[in-house]
């Protein structure tokens, strides 16, 4: 039986071992509780009191009700008996952060804590059934919502997004081209390529001649596509895909036409803001390293804050981009790829979307990341009394940073930071946000004092030996160990490791230089290599995973088009955007395609001198 509490033992272990700490007491507790409570303990409690600890370091001190259902060190103390060796490097007797914090013992907690908290598995039917209500909710929420006159918001935005950022944007500037995800019709990879529909909508801000053919040589297909009214228009499909045990994450699926276009505008979008003047020192969509950077200095000198937003998609309201794009060029494409209707509850109820796009729209991330900078802007701009000009939104712009919903501002104006984003509607995550104490955390990177204390989460349940094993969940496994070798924690690397060497029934080679084929990494050891003199060069042999193919017929009209937009058939000539993100794996042909998740297993000896050596 898979779970997403194998190893947690080990995990506590091999934490208390290395500061030193007894482990059989905190050990017993897990696995009582476990029993008592099943999985929900590791996955959803132990989180919660992660969770309090970083309430603990954000506000200065603890309290006893900061821990529900665990037991006091003491009969009135403010610390918790569980993992108590090292909440008191922490914590002193009246739970007050000490002078001293060790960032290890920060670590440990947190590693132990957040183990299990996001293995991809489905969560209950009555967890699923609130994120459905609260998807709902937010509706009417949005519905409700009046967007405020503000003469400092229109001259930030106008500034922004009104000037010469979007001035070339055209039809003939966007390159359409199909994105790797799922689609609203549950199109294969070829079939979404014959386009068979388009939008009145659409069709008056990208042609469907410009578009939907290679040339003039193919107008008579035109009359083969359908042309939909408004309410002909297909609705997005809203689902819920693993993000924690304790709440999902909302999906909308496009129609295929829809994301077809979608892509464009979204390559279109992240090529302007990661490149001009007045956004490129703050925006960023390919490149998270610059907020980790961030919450790392700001954790040392806590000169800014990190902010993180709950429902952040979801709450971005189409009044609201309206609003923010209301002098921009951009706004015609925007609203004409946007879906105006979703269906939940696998199509059982019709909504009309009161918000611009849930996560699955191409256009969701860049117009998000948009509005959270426009509202930043404004709000420095009122906190320091600034007049609004190119130059102050560029000199503010060196002490912002936004990457979707991960936010960073400097640590003075986080509160009205935040009321001016509540007051459009969006709702700060006070759990996840930090300014006043040691630990900052933004796009995967946690520090505290500038020490990285990130841990390492289980992505997948671990089948015990003799279960059915997919590949993606032995690639994904492999890579968990190889980062608990680098962060210390060799014996739950090791024991990882020996589960899934025979999960694979074969031995699996080390190597410090990444590459083809399933290894594991380490710093020292190159195992299983020969010398071949064929290539002149040390070879491994590997697990190596072929993708299989199936049968998917398309169209040689829709393969030559297909073809003539790819990258390597497009230039920059008349303005054409190249994408940003090219999709791996998403090899077609006209009689096959790959299928998703399905692969085949073989041995072969792999090149053991290419790459470069990791530090």
């Amino acid at each position: 039986m898979k779970r997403p509490t194998t190893f947690h033992s080990v995990v506590i272990e091999e934490i208390l071992l290395q500061h030193n700490l007894p482990s059989s007491k905190d050990v017993a507790v897990f696995e009582q509780r476990l029993i008592k409570e099943g999985d929900s303990f590791a996955t959803i409690t132990l989180p919660s009191f992660a969770s309090a600890i970083e309430a603990g370091l954000e506000r200065g001190f603890l309290t006893r009700s900061d821990f529900p259902g665990f037991r006091s060190r003491g009969r009135r103390g403010p610390l918790p008996g569980f993992l108590q060796g090292l909440v008191r490097k922490i914590f002193d007797d009246n739970g007050v952060v000490r002078v001293d914090a060790d960032p290890d013992a920060i670590y440990g907690v947190r590693q132990v804590c957040y183990w299990s908290k996001k293995p991809k598995a489905s969560c209950t039917p009555a967890r699923l059934r609130a994120a459905l209500q609260q998807f709902v909710r937010t509706e009417e929420e949005l519905a409700q919502l009046e967007i405020r006159e503000d003469l400092v918001l229109d001259q930030v935005s106008g500034i922004l997004f009104g000037g010469d950022i979007f001035a070339d944007v055209s039809s003939e500037v966007l390159t359409c081209r199909h994105g790797p995800g799922a689609t609203a019709e549950r199109l294969t990879i070829n079939g979404r390529k014959a386009i068979n529909s388009w939008s009145e909508r659409l069709n008056d801000v990208m042609p469907i001649e410009d578009h939907a053919i290679p040339n003039w040589g193919w107008h008579d297909s035109l009359a083969k596509i359908h042309l939909n009214s408004l309410t002909q228009e297909p609705p997005v499909r809203v689902v819920f895909v693993p993000k924690t045990m304790k709440t999902p994450r909302v999906i909308a699926i496009e129609p295929s036409y829809v994301q077809f276009a979608q892509q464009s505008v979204m390559d279109y979008l992240v090529a302007r803001l990661e490149t001009h003047r007045l956004t490129a020192e703050s925006v960023h969509f390919t490149d998270q390293s610059v907020n980790k950077q961030g919450a790392k200095h700001a954790s040392i000198n806590k000169r800014r804050a990190t902010l993180d937003l709950s429902e952040a998609s979801d709450r971005v309201s189409l009044a609201l981009v309206e609003r923010v794009f209301a002098r921009s060029p951009i706004l015609p494409y925007l609203l004409g790829t946007r879906s105006v209707h979703a269906t939940l509850d696998n199509g059982k109820t019709s909504y009309l979307l009161r918000k611009f796009a849930s996560m699955g729209s191409a256009t969701c991330f860049p117009v998000e990341a948009m509005v959270f900078y426009a509202l930043i802007q404004r709000a420095l701009h009122v906190h320091y009394r600034v007049p609004v000009t190119s130059r102050s939104i560029r000199r503010f712009s060196r002490q912002i940073e936004v990457y979707g919903d991960d936010l960073i501002v400097p640590t003075e104006t986080r509160g009205i930071v935040a009321e001016t984003l509540e007051a459009f509607g969006l709702l700060v995550n006070k759990k996840k946000s930090f300014s006043a104490g040691d630990f900052r955390e933004s796009c995967g990177g946690d520090y505290f004092k500038g020490y990285d204390v990130t841990p390492v989460y289980l992505r997948y349940m671990i089948p015990h030996p003799g279960d059915p094993v997919d590949v993606p969940v032995i690639i994904s496994l492999s890579k968990t160990s190889d980062l608990l070798y680098k962060r210390g924690l060799w014996r739950t690397a090791q024991a990882m490791r020996d589960r899934i060497e025979t999960l694979v029934g074969t031995k699996v080679p080390r190597t410090y230089i990444p590459g083809e084929g399933l290894t594991f990494f380490s710093y020292r050891h190159m195992t299983r290599c020969r010398y071949d003199r064929k290539v002149q060069s040390y070879v491994q042999k590997r697990l190596v995973f072929t993708p299989v193919r199936r049968a998917d017929e398309v169209s040689d009209d829709a393969m030559l088009f297909e073809a003539l937009r790819s990258p390597s058939h497009r230039s920059q000539r008349g303005g054409r955007v190249k994408p940003l993100f090219p999709v791996a794996g998403f090899a077609s042909s006209g009689s096959s395609s790959v299928k998703r998740g399905v692969f085949k297993v073989k041995h072969r000896w792999i090149p053991a001198t290419l790459g470069r050596r990791e530090a």
